[in-house]
């Protein structure tokens, strides 16, 4: 998998500033405690998240603090407004485990978005 994925170990509020213009992301994993800031560093990579592209924010649905993030996301996602247009969410749960225990995913669309279709047969 090597030629496919990057793993990038850095500051995550600055390391987008070190990409090329070019460069278009097609998976951000969010795995640490942003919870005030989540706004501002989504803001910072959504422009550059390509359009089918995923997101995933961890620890969303159980944290209360992450809780009120991810509903205002839900309202946007309604209303296809604002700064991050376009999107769907979901949410799962992680029974497993006590703490930390969900995650949710967002994925960029826009007027121009359609799934792929590979396949012709059924």
């Amino acid at each position: 998998l090597e030629p496919f994925l990057s793993l990038e170990v850095a500051d995550a509020f600055r390391f987008g500033e070190q990409l090329a213009s070019d460069v278009l992301l097609d998976f951000i994993w969010i795995d640490f405690g942003a919870r005030g800031r989540l706004d501002d560093l989504l803001g910072r990579y959504w422009p550059r998240l390509r359009q089918g592209g995923l997101v995933l924010v961890h620890s969303t649905l159980t944290n209360s603090l992450t809780r009120e993030w991810l509903e205002a996301m839900r309202t946007r996602s309604e209303l296809g407004a604002g700064k991050f247009g376009q999107f769907a969410t979901l949410s799962l749960l992680e029974l497993h485990k006590l703490f930390q225990n969900a995650f949710s995913i967002f994925q960029k669309r826009g007027p121009d978005f359609s799934e792929p279709v590979h396949t012709e047969f059924p």
